[in-house]
């Protein structure tokens, strides 16, 4: 098994999309200090978190999930008079999010449904792709999910 995977594919979808680890890393760097009558605060914060998809070399997209934030705040109060005190806070996020494809379900309902003996679409370095119709009588995923392939299949 396994000698022609062209013609006779077999495939573990799992190990074969997923990676064994994914990562995810937070800093935050955080400054105060200031007198009797001002005081400040300001905070930097950075997240990324890694998809638990492969990327292929081959795509010239990227396939996982990932996800970069940058969080920030600064607060400053400063004693105008023994009654009056002026805040002034200021804060904030930027993320970045990038997911495959239509829908953020597409690669576990593709996997959990993908016969063992369809093709990965890459083989030695060259994209493969099974006809829907050569195996007649399976369902396959275009039947389940023909909104998430339709345009996949169409080429766009």
């Amino acid at each position: 098994m396994g000698d022609e995977p062209i013609m006779y594919p077999n495939v573990n979808w799992y190990d074969y999309l997923t990676k064994k680890l994914s990562i995810q890393t937070q800093h935050n760097l955080n400054i105060s200090g200031g007198t009797k009558d001002v005081k400040y605060f300001v905070s930097l914060g950075f997240l990324y978190q890694d998809g638990f998809f492969k990327n292929f070399k081959e795509l010239d997209y990227n396939s996982n999930y990932e996800y970069t934030r940058y969080n920030y705040r600064a607060n400053l109060d400063v004693n105008l008079t023994k009654s009056t005190v002026l805040k002034l806070n200021i804060g904030g996020i930027v993320g970045v999010k990038n997911a495959p494809n239509y829908h953020e379900e597409f690669w576990s309902y593709l996997m959990a449904t993908s016969a063992p003996f369809s093709s990965p679409g890459v083989v030695d370095g060259k994209k493969v792709v099974t006809a829907p119709d050569r195996f007649g009588g399976l369902v396959t995923q275009y039947d389940m999910f023909p909104r998430f392939l339709e345009p996949v299949i169409q080429g766009k």
